[in-house]
């Protein structure tokens, strides 16, 4: 608490006592003020009767001594000096650094709460909230701000402080202006730095300042979310290591070829005759996925494979009008017209070669290109004339082509997106191998398997001649001008004769993927695969760069202020600041206010500033701003 004891007439020391005044401002008062030695009051009393005199008279008229009176009577006649007991407290925050000590360990202690909360998170999922209803980048904003607040202070009173060191030496009065607009702001502190040119430690604290305006925005720059993928559960779908036809329903062949009978696998060739008959885009293989995102390690399934090779030279030319005008192959019409009671085409046939009763294993098909084919399913040629009955009608050269269908071992490279499973085929394989302990049977079919990095995929009895007729009661004898459409065109897929480019084969991957799929789909001749569902997730990711301002303003704050506090100690300059009290007490001398109008605009005032040089005179007892 702080108290005032009895007045007293003394001399006071500068380095002591550096807030005290000597003597009042001559132009506060009219005349002396009566004393009374028993208050530590000085009573002013206002007469109105008496206006204030110019300040140049008033310092005349209170500096005078009328004659006669002696030194010791005018020394009495002045007021006492005030003095006032503080308390500890009072004297470690304002006549020493410990205040701007504290408020720098305040914003280094904010950046560092930012950094360890930063450095936590950095790399794990974004926190909804770091503290209940705090998010991260609410904690940055807060922390950032205080950090920023509490940098300030130090370097502002470090630019107060400076200032009186500045005027030690000549300088423009409108130095001091310049830097207590420095110690309030950055728009002051460029003005310093133009003043001083970056030749004095205060333009440290001046840029200090100016950067300072970046602290938070870099703070705010450091946090960034980026999305990831995690993994959430287990993604699943079927591969099939042998076939089991549906058995328990039946099916009838009755294609072109008059075959009938009654087999299993009613599904499989209904799946094989609903492509080729509609040529429709066919759905992709059913997977459980449950973020809508997953993918699987490749994998290998028992599927259908074909392969097909152009030999054209077989076909031979015929050309009698009473007969089929165009070409056969071993005496076989494949292409072309004929006439008997009206002109008939045919722009495509197909013939299948082997004897089915003989589909064993090592049998021998009738084949031109497949004879050594290994897991045959079914061989057969196809003719056909490519742009159809125009270019047949020209006599155009036909192509023939022999396909083959084979069981094979497929691997595959998959995903899941947008709602369905994309497979990618990467390689096939169909080495065979005769399970031990099987026999032919009344077919001739025996089982046998395909082993692929030792899994075995098995080929059951009979399940051959399922495919087999699968396949081929969708194969057509001939197609021509009795079998187009309204707008003339063929049937299925057998429409690609008159599109270019006229390729059969895209065709015939699409009916293996069909049929394999089927194969995939029997309850109980597959394996469940797992692969891994991913799902999106946001992770806190640190760009420490961003810190690098930051910490650099909190390095020049603590070097700016230490510097200034040993330079204030090592000249024994009292610890002024930037308190208005100060610039008060050891403001102009009273020479120097002399060369003011106190009618002078603050614009007139300024442009005077600008041209009077003063500096600060220490030797006095007042220490104030005397002019050089």
């Amino acid at each position: 608490m702080t108290t005032y004891s009895s007045p007293e007439r003394r001399h006071t020391n500068f380095s002591s006592h550096p807030w005290s005044r000597s003597h009042q401002s001559p132009s506060q008062y009219n005349q002396d003020p009566p004393y009374s030695p028993s208050s530590a009051t000085i009573n002013v009393h206002d007469d109105h009767s008496h206006p204030p005199l110019p300040y140049s008279h008033a310092v005349q008229q209170g500096s005078s001594v009328a004659p006669g009176v002696s030194a010791q009577h005018s020394h009495q006649d002045k007021p006492p000096l005030l003095r006032a007991s503080t308390t500890f407290y009072e004297r470690v925050l304002t006549d020493w650094w410990w205040w701007e000590i504290f408020s720098f360990l305040v914003s280094f202690c904010s950046v560092a709460a930012i950094v360890g909360v930063l450095w936590f998170y950095d790399g794990k999922p974004q926190p909804k909230f770091i503290v209940p209803g705090i998010t991260l980048n609410a904690y940055v904003s807060v922390f950032s701000a205080i950090a920023k607040a509490a940098l300030i202070l130090p370097v502002s009173e470090a630019i107060g402080q400076l200032k009186w060191m500045w005027f030690e030496k000549e300088a423009k009065l409108w130095d001091f202006f310049t830097f207590d607009s420095a110690s309030r702001g950055p728009w002051g502190s460029l003005m310093l730095l133009g003043t001083t040119r970056c030749r004095h430690l205060v333009s440290l604290g001046a840029l200090v300042t100016i950067l300072a305006l970046a602290f938070e925005p870099f703070f705010q720059q450091i946090v960034s979310f980026s999305s990831r993928d995690v993994a959430q559960s287990n993604s699943t779908v079927n591969i099939a290591t042998t076939y089991n036809p549906d058995g328990d329903r039946k099916y009838v062949v009755d294609t072109d070829y008059n075959t009938n009978g009654l087999r299993p696998g009613r599904s499989m060739v209904l799946a094989a005759n609903s492509y080729v008959s509609s040529n429709q885009s066919t759905n992709p293989f059913q997977a459980g996925c449950s973020t809508g995102r997953c993918n699987w390690t490749n994998y290998n399934s028992l599927g259908v494979c074909h392969t097909c090779q152009e030999i054209s030279n077989a076909l031979h030319q015929s050309g009698i009008l009473t007969n089929p005008c165009g070409y056969t192959l071993n005496g076989t019409f494949m292409s072309g017209q004929y006439y008997r009671n009206y002109e008939r085409t045919i722009a495509l046939s197909t013939v299948v070669t082997g004897d089915r009763a003989k589909i064993a294993f090592n049998d021998t098909w009738n084949s031109t290109i497949f004879g050594d084919a290994v897991n045959p399913i079914v061989d057969f040629y196809v003719g056909y004339t490519p742009g159809g009955d125009p270019q047949l009608r020209q006599n155009a050269t036909p192509v023939l082509l022999e396909c083959l269908f084979s069981w094979c071992v497929k691997t595959f490279e998959s995903s899941y997106e947008n709602g369905s499973l994309r497979e990618k085929l990467v390689s096939t394989f169909s080495e065979q191998n005769i399970v031990p302990g099987t026999s032919q049977n009344e077919t001739g079919g025996v089982s046998y398997s395909i082993t692929v990095n030792g899994t075995s995929f098995i080929i059951p009895p009979n399940t051959t001649d399922i495919l087999y007729d699968a396949i081929r009661s969708g194969l057509p004898l001939f197609l021509g001008n009795r079998y187009t459409s309204s707008t003339g065109a063929l049937p299925g897929i057998w429409n690609f004769v008159q599109q270019a480019p006229y390729d059969l084969n895209p065709y015939f991957e699409k009916l293996t993927e069909v049929m394999t799929n089927n194969i995939r789909s029997q309850l109980n001749s597959t394996e469940i695969i797992l692969g891994t569902a991913w799902a999106s997730e946001n992770f806190v990711e640190i760009r420490w760069a961003w810190i690098s301002l930051p910490a650099a303003l909190l390095f020049g704050t603590l070097v700016f202020v230490g510097v200034t506090v040993f330079q204030s100690r090592t000249r024994k300059l009292p610890a002024w600041k930037s308190s208005s009290l100060a610039t008060l007490l050891h403001g102009l001398t009273e020479e120097a206010w002399g060369t003011f109008d106190s009618r002078a605009t603050p614009s007139e005032i300024e442009a005077l500033s600008r041209r009077l040089r003063v500096m600060l005179d220490a030797q006095s007892e007042s220490a104030r701003l005397k002019v050089a």
